[in-house]
């Protein structure tokens, strides 16, 4: 879709954005559990790690019932045995969990949802997570679909946020909405993101890394500054080009 992208932000755009830098490369892949071993005879033997199942401190009450509520909801559903009258917390049973919907709960201790490494839809909206507390996320590799911030989020620097996705390769649903970002570059690594809402985000600066996102359909950058240029009533030339190449795109200042 954005094979003529390129040309294009050279040619026409060149006066607006400046020097076309070109996209990154994609973001480093996920290191594997397994390690390596040196036998006598000097040659290197892959061995495999074993995790022993232990019990899972989750200091935050909101996030402790939603959590057991997931894990109930797989034991009825039959996905998972939890033994009446033991603790469901364990690291095996976190690993268990592939989505978790926790917008709104009050939220602002994410410790111990590092445990829960094979989660793929984590939402997390509205709720009163601090600006360093997302640390925990960035062990969620596996994440596809991943929804924070809020009106009432505190701003997270655009440094965190990468450090927290950059090892998400497989992420396509990203919604970081008044979160104070200002730099998004850490987007270009990003590259299967189809979804992408970047809401309330006045600060940010450039829109270029969007080029990048080959896969991207459905943005929205509501009440982002850059989007829309409230004098003239014009869109960012990005922004139209998109709407061009077929993504839907909601750049609405209201």
């Amino acid at each position: 879709m954005f094979k003529s992208l390129k040309t294009l932000l050279g040619l026409s755009l060149l006066a607006f954005f400046g020097v076309w830098m070109g996209c990154s490369s994609n973001a480093s892949p996920v290191s594997p559990s397994n390690k390596a071993v040196t036998d006598d005879d000097g040659s290197a033997t892959q061995v495999s790690t074993v995790t022993v199942s232990s019990e899972v401190r989750i200091p935050d009450d909101s996030l402790r019932v939603a959590v057991t509520q997931g894990l109930w909801d797989l034991s009825a559903a039959g996905k998972l045995d939890i033994p009446v009258g033991t603790n469901p917390l364990t690291t095996a049973n976190l690993a268990k969990l592939e989505t978790l919907y926790a917008r709104g709960k009050r939220i602002a201790n994410l410790e111990g949802l590092q445990y829960a490494t094979n989660l793929k839809i984590l939402y997390l909206e509205d709720n009163l997570i601090p600006e360093k507390g997302y640390s925990p996320l960035a062990s969620l590799t596996k994440l596809t679909s991943l929804r924070i911030g809020g009106a009432s989020n505190a701003d997270i620097e655009s440094a965190g946020l990468k450090a927290v996705v950059a090892g998400m390769p497989d992420l396509r649903d990203l919604k970081v909405n008044h979160m104070g970002l200002t730099d998004i570059s850490f987007l270009e690594d990003l590259t299967e993101l189809g979804y992408l809402n970047l809401n309330g985000n006045r600060a940010i600066t450039s829109l270029k890394p969007l080029a990048c996102l080959d896969k991207l359909y459905d943005l929205r950058v509501q009440r982002v500054d850059i989007a829309y240029n409230s004098v003239t009533g014009e869109f960012h030339p990005l922004i139209l080009f998109l709407i061009g190449e077929g993504v839907s795109v909601d750049p609405s200042p209201s």
